[in-house]
């Protein structure tokens, strides 16, 4: 979603630059419009980009407290799951792991 909110935001910037062209049909193959601030494109990637700024401020946050979240859940599981697998009599005598 990050990368997606910063292509939204380039593909405005481009526009904006009169980097985007398209061809017109019926007319010299050499001829072309560019599109700039104002156009339709424009007020499309302005659209794009609204949209877009959310994904990047959001994101970017809630992935890294997945990722650190996920890393404790699995080092808490993992003294479980190798104490239940390797020998139930460990998990008897623990007050804590009960099966």
């Amino acid at each position: 979603m990050s990368n997606t909110g910063g292509a939204w935001d380039n593909a405005k910037k481009y526009v904006e630059k009169g980097m985007l062209k398209f061809k017109i049909p019926g007319t010299n193959p050499q001829e072309y419009k560019v599109q700039t601030k104002g156009s339709d494109a424009h007020k499309a990637a302005v659209v794009g980009d609204t949209v877009g700024d959310p994904f990047k401020d959001t994101s970017g946050p809630a992935i890294n407290i997945v990722m650190k979240l996920m890393a404790i859940l699995s080092l808490v599981c993992l003294v479980y799951v190798s104490c239940v697998c390797t020998c139930r009599v460990c998990a008897l005598k623990s007050p804590f792991f009960r099966v």
